[in-house]
């Protein structure tokens, strides 16, 4: 499965691309219409030389008309996408708790988590299910909240 290219542009600035998959998405990229020495030499590599698709990736994201955006951007992009989801039904809120807890664990390094909505959902993950705390529709409440206000804010 292909992915946009400004998904993979934000998964690299956060450190989380899938390098070995990167050859598949650049072909998919030429497929479509985009074009470049870059992307051309990144669609024919065979995912075992990850240091060479990180060289090249930057560079093909360019000839695809996309910008690798700073940490901060591709963090509040991420969680954009997942919101989207959420509003669209396809994860519930006790999801989108897990998956930015998971985000924050594999992120500590990035100042940008550690503000709200980030350390808000975080916080979220352990209240589920639980006999303290506020109960399981409170917290499905207060996540479509925080992700409703990250959305209008960016």
């Amino acid at each position: 499965m292909s992915k946009p290219p400004d998904l993979v542009a934000a998964e690299y600035a956060l450190g989380s691309v899938d390098a070995e998959r990167v050859p598949w998405y650049a072909a998919d990229w030429l497929a479509n219409g985009h074009d470049g020495p870059a992307l051309r030499e990144l669609a024919g590599l065979d995912g075992t030389d990850t240091g060479l698709i990180g060289e090249l990736l930057p560079d093909a994201l360019t000839e695809v008309g996309v910008a690798v955006p700073s940490p901060a951007d591709a963090a509040d992009a991420w969680l954009a996408t997942l919101t989207q989801r959420l509003l669209a039904g396809e994860v519930d809120e006790r999801a989108v708790s897990e998956h930015v807890s998971a985000f924050v664990s594999w992120h500590l390094d990035l100042d940008e988590i550690w503000r709200s909505p980030f350390t808000d959902l975080h916080v979220i993950v352990d209240e589920w299910d639980q006999g303290w705390g506020r109960g399981n529709q409170e917290l499905a409440a207060a996540v479509r909240r925080l992700c409703r206000d990250h959305l209008d804010s960016h």
